[in-house]
């Protein structure tokens, strides 16, 4: 093991000093590649791996809005046959260029191929840790005239804002389609719920109440899940003991007392995952909804209450079948701040 790690560090010593004296006598690249114009978003393994990739021709390609966590200074592009473990282990360096830096943040940089690598040999395109033997995230390509656009998840967002120290918000917008994605993103147990939404424009004080709000977590299972809330009062939701009616934080089903939560509930999860500690959960919303009872209208060019939470989630017992923000101590977890979403960038 420790003699093969010295054979990579001199191949890529030696590949690196090849590439250089190749760029300098000006390496011309072809287009004849299929692939030339492919682009896909890494798929995340590890170290919060994130990015976009476009193959730009023969022997280059560009990677824009990388963020990733330090590894190890043997962190480099790299090729491999499949997923297979075994394919990815025995595969090879693709470029002279490493990813050694202490953390990358939404940095965007082009890459040259080794000269004698051509998209033809490369299935997977890794970024892969020698030191550690890991994949911390790659693209699959297309093989044999399969379409140039990829299906893999998408992890990355146009828009970013930090919450808090260990809580993100992330999103895109689409505007003539009538819709936001947001992912969001924190440092926290699976046990605890992550919480955004929109206060009512229209009230000048009490801004909690009438507050539309999704609320993402996990089940005990572990799959991750969002629910629409709409908030009456500032406590946690409770059924009236004469009519069963809802107060306090409640989803939206639980207010129209319906099993079918398809009526009220326009929420819609896209994906979720955890890596290395950290919960993203993906759903989308209409900007305006065809629920005009406890959906807020979005308007994406104006300044609007943003409300966000983090905290405990209560799971369902027999006298609850839903899910529900734990309110102890909650003053220290609700938070407001002003936002115009079409003006906030990563």
């Amino acid at each position: 093991m420790y003699n093969s790690k010295i054979f990579l560090l001199i191949l890529l010593f030696l590949i690196n000093s090849i590439a250089s004296s190749n760029a300098d006598s000006g390496q011309k690249c072809s287009n004849t590649s299929s692939l030339v114009g492919f682009e896909s978003n890494f798929t995340m393994v590890r170290h919060q791996l994130r990015g976009h990739l476009k193959i730009l021709d023969g022997c280059s390609f560009q990677v824009t809005g990388f963020d990733m966590l330090s590894g190890s200074s043997e962190v480099v592009f790299w090729g491999a046959v499949s997923l297979n473990f075994s394919d990815l282990t025995s595969g090879f360096p693709i470029s002279g260029q490493r990813l050694n830096q202490t953390a990358y943040k939404n940095a965007s940089f082009s890459v040259q191929l080794l000269p004698h690598i051509t998209w033809d040999q490369i299935n997977v395109l890794s970024i892969w840790d020698i030191a550690s033997t890991s994949d911390f995230g790659h693209v699959s390509l297309p093989q044999n005239g399969s379409d140039s656009v990829s299906n893999s998840v998408h992890t990355v967002f146009d828009n970013c804002k930090n919450l808090s120290d260990n809580y993100r918000a992330r999103w895109n917008l689409n505007v003539d389609e009538n819709w936001i994605e947001i992912g969001l993103e924190a440092a926290a147990p699976t046990t605890y719920y992550m919480a955004f939404g929109w206060a009512n424009p229209n009230r000048t004080k009490e801004l909690m109440s009438e507050a539309d709000v999704t609320v993402a977590s996990f089940t005990e299972e572990g799959r991750p899940f969002v629910d629409d809330f709409y908030i009456t009062a500032y406590s946690e939701c409770k059924l009236s003991s004469k009519d069963r009616t809802a107060i306090g934080v409640c989803p939206d089903v639980v207010y129209e007392n319906s099993k079918n939560g398809m009526m009220v509930n326009n929420t819609r999860l896209v994906y979720g995952h955890r890596r290395d500690g950290v919960s993203l959960i993906m759903f989308r919303k209409p900007l305006n909804s065809t629920d005009k009872k406890y959906d807020l209208p979005v308007y994406p060019n104006e300044d609007m209450r943003v409300i966000w939470a983090l905290g405990l989630m209560k799971p369902p017992n027999e006298n609850r079948s839903h899910f529900c923000p734990n309110f102890m101590g909650v003053q220290r977890r609700l938070h407001m701040d002003i936002w115009c979403l079409m003006f906030q960038r990563r």
